[in-house]
């Protein structure tokens, strides 16, 4: 009887996954991500950045058949950053959501952020890098470029270690697509139930390999998000702004990850207080594309970077954040 039980409620649960799609073995969630050419970053003294004037693609196919779903262009300049003007008037410098990881240059929201304020733009964000990366590379080679406007994304996981994707040698770089959904096969392939089981065992396995823990990503965000280190960087990009009399701001970014709003809210509200207190404007977006579908957000279901929607969602935010808070 016992074995039955089991067996109905598996049955049921199945029955539920199926009709919601969640743990589907050919959802968003089974995605490769890969660059073509292969291996686009090098390491430099403060950290890593693209191979100037690396040039290619990155492509979605779905896991389980190889299939092309989707891609968008890259170009890189002469600086190992998306191509730009050497002496921009606007400078923004954040992580893959603000590169516009999935989609083409133009899409992504600094560059219609930059077409809506008639001004030139350097992107200065590369996939992985955190918020150490972000202010080293400032440090570095940003201050040099003389940019009147500097905006410094941050997203909710940027306090988390960066990743050297240099170092790692990434070529195929597997974004939410582990090793199990190149091969996935057998009982994976048949049931949601059990392929949804198997990702959640190798989301934990994926954040030990990369972070040191196997906890989930929320426990993971808030063991890493030690506010004195953020108020550090924001006091640092507060005094270079100072120096060189640029207009400078703190874009707080939509997060894409599956995290209860509440949770995020906490610790968004410890952004805000830290720019604070380093007397750095602070622009709050995050909550520019909650009136997109959760599929709408994203470049691909669950792939969780933004789609261009988004893109231009946020641009048109933090266009707006810029004329009503900072007043620019």
């Amino acid at each position: 009887m016992v074995a039955l039980g089991l067996l109905l409620g598996f049955l049921e649960l199945e029955v539920l996954f199926r009709i919601t799609g969640y743990g589907s073995p050919l959802s968003g969630h089974d995605l490769v991500l890969s660059w073509d050419p292969p291996a686009p970053y090098q390491a430099v003294p403060e950290g890593y950045r693209f191979i100037p004037g690396y040039s290619g693609v990155t492509r979605y196919r779905r896991a389980t058949d190889g299939v092309i779903l989707h891609e968008a262009t890259v170009g890189i300049g002469a600086s190992g950053l998306r191509a730009g003007p050497e002496r921009p008037e606007l400078l923004v410098v954040g992580d893959s959501v603000t590169f516009g990881l999935g989609v083409n240059a133009d899409q992504a929201w600094p560059a219609r952020l930059a077409a809506a304020r008639g001004a030139s733009v350097q992107v200065a964000a590369v996939p992985g890098w955190g918020i150490g990366d972000q202010s080293a590379w400032l440090h570095a080679r940003g201050w040099e470029l003389g940019a009147s406007q500097v905006l410094f994304s941050f997203y909710l996981n940027d306090l988390m270690p960066g990743l050297n994707l240099a170092r790692a040698g990434a070529g195929d770089v597997a974004l939410r697509a582990p090793s199990w959904a190149r091969s996935e096969a057998g009982l994976r392939r048949q049931s949601f139930l059990y392929n949804a089981v198997w990702r959640a065992a190798e989301r934990r396995r994926i954040l030990a390999t990369l972070y040191g823990t196997g906890g989930s990503y929320l426990a993971d965000l808030e063991r890493h998000f030690h506010v004195p280190t953020l108020e550090r960087h924001l006091l640092d990009l507060a005094r270079g702004c100072a120096e060189r009399r640029a207009r400078c701001a703190v874009v707080v970014l939509p997060f894409f990850e599956d995290l209860p709003r509440p949770k995020a809210e906490r610790l968004l509200s410890l952004v805000v207080e830290a720019a604070t207190r380093a007397k750095v404007t602070v622009l709050r977006v995050d909550d520019s594309v909650d009136e997109l579908t959760p599929a709408a957000r994203m470049v691909l279901p669950g792939e969780q970077h933004p789609s261009p929607r988004a893109h231009q969602a946020i641009a048109d935010a933090v266009a707006e954040q810029l004329e009503r808070t900072a007043g620019w």
